[in-house]
C-alpha cells in the first residue's frame, strides 16, 4: 500500500554488514548477515585465512520488533529531523552500544528476532568474502550469490586479480541450499 516503516535489526558483530534481504510471508524475511573476510584467505594469502568468516542467512520477523514510528516521544525519546529516533540526545545505535540493548528495551524499543537458516561456511565451506543475492525457490531451497567485484581487487591503490586463495581466482557463483526457510 505504500506505507513503510523501521524496525531495528540486531548485528552479531559491529563490522557485520546487512547486503540482501528476501519476502517469505508479510512479516517474514530473510536477510544475510556477513563479515568482509575469507574463510580461505583470499588476496591476502592463505596465512590470512579465517575458519571463523561469518556468512549468515537468517530469517526476522517484524512482528517480534517494535515499528519505530509508533515510539511514543517523551523528554527523553525525541525525534530529530536528521538523525531520526534519539534518546537523551544519542542516535539510537549511539544508545545501544553505550547502554547495551537491554537498556533500549527498557524505553520500550525492540530489534527483530532473527533465527538462522543457514550458516554457509559450516554448509558449504563458502570461500568468498561477500554474500548479494538471495533467490526464494521454495520453501525448502534457497538461492545464493557471491559478488565477485568483477574478480578485482585493490592493494595499496594497485589493481590486481581477487583470489579466494594462493591459486583460485574469485568468480561468480549460484549455492542453491536446501534448508527449511520457513521454520517449520
Amino acid at each position: 500500500d505504500g506505507n513503510t516503516e523501521q524496525y531495528l535489526y540486531r548485528q552479531e558483530k559491529a563490522e557485520n554488514a546487512n547486503s540482501e534481504i528476501s519476502t517469505l510471508t508479510a512479516n517474514q524475511f530473510l536477510v544475510i548477515e556477513r563479515d568482509g573476510s575469507f574463510l580461505l584467505g583470499g588476496p591476502n594469502g592463505e596465512s590470512k585465512a579465517n575458519l571463523n568468516a561469518q556468512k549468515h542467512v537468517y530469517r526476522i520477523d517484524l512482528s517480534t520488533g517494535t515499528p519505530l514510528s509508533s515510539v511514543a516521544l517523551s523528554s527523553s525519546i525525541t525525534r530529530d529531523e536528521s538523525h531520526g529516533l534519539m534518546i537523551d540526545g544519542l542516535t539510537l545505535e549511539q544508545f545501544a552500544n553505550t547502554y547495551g540493548w537491554d537498556a533500549l528495551a527498557e524505553k520500550g524499543i525492540k530489534p527483530v528476532n532473527k533465527a538462522l537458516v543457514i550458516d554457509m561456511v559450516k554448509a558449504v565451506s563458502y570461500p568468498h568474502d561477500k554474500m548479494e543475492g538471495l533467490w526464494v525457490i521454495d520453501g525448502h531451497h534457497l538461492g545464493v550469490l557471491n559478488d565477485d567485484d568483477f574478480a578485482t581487487w585493490s592493494t595499496k591503490g594497485k589493481l590486481e586479480q581477487k583470489h579466494l586463495d594462493n591459486h583460485t581466482i574469485d568468480s561468480n557463483r549460484l549455492y542453491i541450499i536446501n534448508a527449511d526457510l520457513m521454520g517449520n
